[in-house]
């Protein structure tokens, strides 16, 4: 991704594999040639999603992709000012993916980060809130992408409680709820909405109980 934003900011032309990762993104190629896709042109191509029609293009090629260029794009989107057209397509992809008998955790987690920075706030939060109510949301995966990429929608008091719920619940115990709360708690956008969400006395006993574990560690340590 640095050679691409480098290139974008100075005005230099994409790679050499950037035409070939807009014809297959622009659906002219095949969606299953993605293996001869070189990564260099998916992050030129993402370092350029405002250019031209590629917005449209690549919210128009979301809901088709398989999974793994779709993570790529994503993952080349996740520092970008991303357009709604293409935060829409990526809300309503993981939708889809959470509809499904077999959840694909990685594609819901690319959706995460790939909207993470999307310019509406409105669809941020609406893809954190509704990934917040499924089942899935107990495991690491998605919890981490949310604390570490797309925290801005926690400001949101509704959304930040019912994260630090799932953050309860989550998978892997103590260690994480420990760990995902503290990288919050440093953030000074989500630290009142974090303090007011532990404090609150209609929090659950199991979001009390973990709470007061992380207390009594801190307490305790030398």
């Amino acid at each position: 991704m640095f050679h691409a934003k480098v290139n974008r900011l100075l005005n230099r032309p994409p790679s050499r594999f950037y035409a070939h990762a807009r014809s297959y993104f622009c659906g002219e190629i095949g969606w299953d040639q993605w293996p001869f896709l070189g990564y260099q042109g998916i992050a030129d191509l993402g370092a350029r999603f405002d250019l031209e029609d590629t917005s449209q293009q690549l919210a128009a090629a979301i809901p088709q992709l398989p999974g793994a260029p779709l993570e790529a794009l994503c993952h080349c989107l996740e520092n970008e000012r991303v357009t709604d057209e293409i935060a829409t397509a990526l809300l309503e992809r993981m939708e889809s993916a959470l509809n499904e008998e077999e959840i694909d955790l990685q594609l819901i987690t690319a959706a995460i980060r790939g909207s993470s920075q999307a310019r509406s706030p409105e669809i941020r939060q609406r893809l954190i809130e509704r990934v917040l109510q499924a089942p899935c949301a107990t495991h690491s995966e998605i919890l981490a992408a949310i604390a570490g990429r797309a925290w801005e929608g926690l400001q949101e008091t509704a959304i930040c409680r019912l994260f630090l719920e799932r953050l309860a619940e989550n998978q892997e115990g103590q260690a994480l709820f420990n760990q995902l709360l503290s990288d919050l708690m440093f953030l000074p956008d989500t630290r009142p909405q974090v303090l007011a969400g532990v404090r609150d006395p209609a929090r659950s006993e199991q979001l009390s109980r973990a709470f007061g574990a992380l207390l009594q560690g801190v307490q305790t340590t030398p």
